[in-house]
C-alpha cells in the first residue's frame, strides 16, 4: 500500500536549462545550468522542502535525462512510485535566458514529450488513495488524453476524501495557441481552455493563478468578470497572484474589484529571475493550506517563498527549506537580497545537501607524492600509479557494492578515471583540490576557483589538506586561513560540500589541545566546512574536546573522520576506540594502511592484479569491522 502522503502533484516535469550569462539573450547565451523543472515537479520539490510529504504523478523518458529527473525527485525525498518511465518518448526540456523582469525568453522543447503523454492507465488508484490532497496543474488539461487522466485522478480523490487544488499554470504554447518558441506568452482567451477548466473547477477547494490565467480560465478579457464567472462554477478559495506586489485571496463572493479581496502584500527583494516565482508561491501557500491555516497566513508563506525563489538562479534548486522560510519571515524587513544573506545561504546549503551519512567508511586514494616516492623507490615509472588506483578501486567496489555507508577519496591527477567511474553512483565521493604537499596550502584552479569547481560533478565533496602547527608565524596562519575561506566561498557558489583535513607538518606532532584550538580559530575566522578529517588521536578526551568545539560553532557540521596517516595497526585501533567515544565522529578515511603494502609488492612484480584487489577488499572490510566494533563499545 505504501506510506501516507500529504500531497500528490500531477503535471509537467522537464529538464530546465537556465542561461548562465545573466542579461544575455538566448542567442547570446553560451552555457546553461541543468536543473529539474516543470511546474508540477517544482511545486512538488518546494512543498517537500517545507515539510510536506509529497509524491509525483507524471511520465519521464526512459533515457538519461528521464532518469536524472526521477533521481532528483527521489533525492529530495519525493515519492516517485507514480513517475513512469516512457520507452517511446524523450523527456521534455525548457531553455531560457535570465533577463529583466518582463523579458525572459523561453523555449519549450515539448514535441511529443513523455510527461505530456500521461494517460488514465498511468494513474494508480493506490497512489491516489494514499494522498491527503491532490494538486492538478493546468497544463495537464491541454489534451484529451491528459484530461482523461486528470478526470480519473479527480474521481479517485473524491472517493478517498482527498482535497483538490488547481494551479491554473496556463502555457498557451502547450495548448497549441502560441508557438512553442514563445514560451513566455501567458495571455490567451479561448473557449477550449475555459471548457477544460470548467470540467474540474467544481471539484476544487483551491484555485490559484495570475490575472492572465484567471482570465484564460473563464475566457474573459477582464479579470473581475472572470472571477464572477469562475465563482459560478466553483466554491473554491481563489487566489489571484500579482507578482512582486503580492496576491489577493477571495473566499466568498468576488468583490467589485479583484484587489479588494483579502490583500496580502509581497516582499520587496532584488529580482534575478521571475521564472519559477509562481511555483515558489504555490509551494509556500500549499505548505500551510494543507494544515488548514487561515488564508492570510497561507498567502504570507506563498509570497515569501516566491520572493526567495526570484532572487536565485533556477527554480527547483532555489526552493527554500522550512528553516529558510522561517528565517526570512522573521527578518524580511532587513533582507532585500536573499541570495546574499549569509544566514539564508547557510540554511539553504545545509538543508539541501545530498545524502545522509550517520556512518561513513572512506577509502582514501588521493595520494600523489607518496606514491611517486614509492614508485621511484621500487624503480617503476609514475605511469603505473593510475593503473594501481584502478585496482584499488576495484577492491573498494567489492565492499561498497554491498553497503550504503562507504565512500571514496581520490585525486584528479592519477585518480581521474576512478572519479569518473564513481560519479553518479550515489556513494559518498570526494576529490582533492590542494596542490600536494604545499604549505601554505595552494589550490588547483586558482585564481578561478569557482570556475574550476563548476567543472566538477556536483556529487564530489571538495577535500583540502592544511598543514598546521601551533608555532606557525602569523603571516603563514593568515595565508592559510585566506586560502581556506576563498575555497569555502567557491564551494558555496558551486554547491559542493567541503572537507578540511588537518595535519601537522612533517616531523612535528599536534600537542594536546592543538587540534581543538586550531578548529576553534578557523570557526572564528568564518570557516564552516561540512566535514573535518582529523589526525588519529588516541585520547578520548581530545576527541570530545574537538566535538564540543564543533557542536558549539556549527551544529550542522556533517561529522568528523579519523585519518590513518602513518599509524601502525595498534595505533589506528587505539585512535578508533578514542574517536568512537565522540558522537560527532562518524567514521574514518584511511588509505595507506589499506593499500601501501600491496602497492609496493605490485610495483615490484611480486603480486598480480587479483591479489591487490583481494588485499584491498579484505583490509578495508577489516577496518570497517574495527570501527563498527569501537562504536558499539563506545
Amino acid at each position: 500500500m505504501g506510506e501516507p502522503i500529504d500531497l500528490l502533484c500531477a503535471g509537467r516535469i522537464c529538464v530546465d536549462l537556465y542561461g548562465e550569462q545573466v542579461g544575455a539573450t538566448l542567442e547570446g547565451t553560451s552555457s546553461f545550468a541543468k536543473y529539474l523543472g516543470g511546474s508540477a515537479a517544482n511545486i512538488c520539490v518546494g512543498t517537500q522542502r517545507l515539510g510536506v510529504r509529497t509524491a509525483m504523478l507524471t511520465r519521464v523518458g526512459d533515457e538519461p535525462m528521464g532518469r536524472f529527473l526521477r533521481s532528483e525527485l527521489a533525492r529530495e525525498g519525493v515519492d516517485v512510485a507514480g513517475v513512469r518511465l516512457d520507452p517511446g518518448r524523450l523527456s521534455g526540456a525548457v531553455m531560457l535566458a535570465v533577463r529583466e523582469l518582463d523579458d525572459f525568453p523561453r523555449i519549450f522543447y515539448y514535441a511529443d514529450s513523455a510527461d505530456m503523454a500521461l494517460g488514465p492507465e498511468d494513474v494508480d488508484p493506490s497512489l491516489v488513495s494514499r494522498a491527503g490532497a491532490v494538486l492538478l496543474t493546468g497544463s495537464y488539461l491541454s489534451s484529451e488524453r491528459l484530461r482523461s487522466a486528470m478526470t480519473r485522478v479527480v474521481g479517485l480523490a473524491k472517493e478517498s476524501g482527498a482535497r483538490i487544488a488547481l494551479d491554473l499554470d496556463v502555457r498557451p504554447g502547450l495548448w497549441g495557441l502560441a508557438p512553442l518558441a514563445a514560451g513566455n506568452a501567458t495571455r490567451v482567451v479561448d473557449a477550449k481552455v475555459a471548457d477544460a477548466f470548467k470540467a474540474v473547477l467544481g471539484d476544487c477547494e483551491l484555485v490559484v493563478g495570475t490575472r492572465e490565467e484567471i482570465m484564460a480560465a473563464a475566457a474573459r478579457s477582464d479579470v473581475d468578470e472572470a472571477l464572477r464567472d469562475l465563482r459560478d462554477k466553483t466554491d473554491a478559495v481563489i487566489v489571484v497572484k500579482a507578482g512582486v506586489k503580492g496576491c489577493t485571496v477571495i473566499e466568498g463572493a468576488p468583490p467589485a474589484h479583484w484587489e479588494d479581496g483579502t490583500w496580502c502584500p509581497g516582499f520587496h527583494v532584488e529580482v534575478l529571475n521571475t521564472v519559477g516565482a509562481g511555483d515558489g508561491f504555490m509551494a509556500g501557500f500549499m505548505s500551510r493550506w494543507l494544515k488548514k491555516e487561515p488564508a492570510r497566513r497561507c498567502a504570507e508563506a506563498g509570497n515569501a517563498a516566491g520572493a526567495i525563489v526570484v532572487s536565485r538562479h533556477g527554480c527547483s534548486p532555489a526552493m527554500p527549506t522550512a528553516a529558510e522560510l522561517a528565517s526570512f519571515l522573521s527578518r524580511s524587513e532587513e533582507i532585500s537580497r536573499p541570495q546574499d544573506d549569509r544566514e539564508l545561504v547557510r540554511l539553504h546549503r545545509v538543508g539541501t545537501r545530498r545524502g545522509e551519512w550517520p556512518r561513513l567508511h572512506v577509502l582514501a586514494i588521493d595520494h600523489r607524492w607518496q606514491l611517486e616516492e614509492l614508485a621511484a623507490d621500487v624503480g617503476v615509472g609514475t605511469d603505473r600509479i593510475e593503473e594501481l588506483k584502478q585496482l584499488v578501486h576495484a577492491g573498494y567496489l567489492e565492499v561498497a557494492r554491498h553497503r550504503s555507508d562507504t565512500g571514496l577519496l581520490a585525486d584528479g591527477h592519477y585518480g581521474s578515471s576512478v572519479l569518473e567511474a564513481e560519479s553518479g553512483s550515489g556513494r559518498w565521493l570526494a576529490r582533492a583540490i590542494e596542490i600536494a604537499g604545499t604549505r601554505p596550502v595552494e589550490l588547483e584552479g586558482e585564481p578561478e576557483l569557482a570556475a574550476t569547481l563548476g567543472r566538477w560533478p556536483a556529487d564530489e565533496v571538495v577535500k583540502v589538506i592544511a598543514y598546521w602547527h601551533r608555532e606557525d608565524p602569523v603571516d603563514l596562519v593568515d595565508r592559510q586561513r585566506h586560502s581556506l575561506l576563498r575555497l569555502q566561498h567557491a564551494c558555496e557558489s558551486s554547491g559542493h560540500e567541503l572537507l578540511v583535513e588537518l595535519q601537522a607538518p612533517r616531523g612535528t606532532r599536534f600537542a594536546p589541545g592543538d587540534v581543538a584550538a586550531t578548529i576553534a580559530g578557523l570557526y572564528g575566522a568564518g570557516m564552516r566546512p561540512d566535514w573535518w578529517k582529523l589526525p588519529p588521536m588516541r585520547d578520548a578526551a581530545t576527541w570530545q574536546e574537538v566535538g564540543s568545539v564543533v557542536r558549539a560553532s556549527d551544529p550542522d557540521c556533517r561529522g568528523l573522520l579519523v585519518l590513518g596517516h602513518e599509524s601502525s595497526s595498534d595505533e589506528l585501533a587505539a585512535a578508533f576506540e578514542a574517536g568512537a567515544t565522540e558522537p560527532a565522529c562518524v567514521g574514518f578515511a584511511v588509505g595507506r594502511r589499506i593499500f601501501a603494502d600491496p602497492a609496493r609488492r605490485w610495483f615490484a612484480g611480486e603480486i598480480d592484479d587479483a591479489a591487490v584487489v583481494e588485499r584491498v577488499r579484505s583490509t578495508f572490510s577489516a577496518l570497517i569491522e574495527l570501527w563498527t566494533g569501537a562504536k558499539e563499545r563506545a
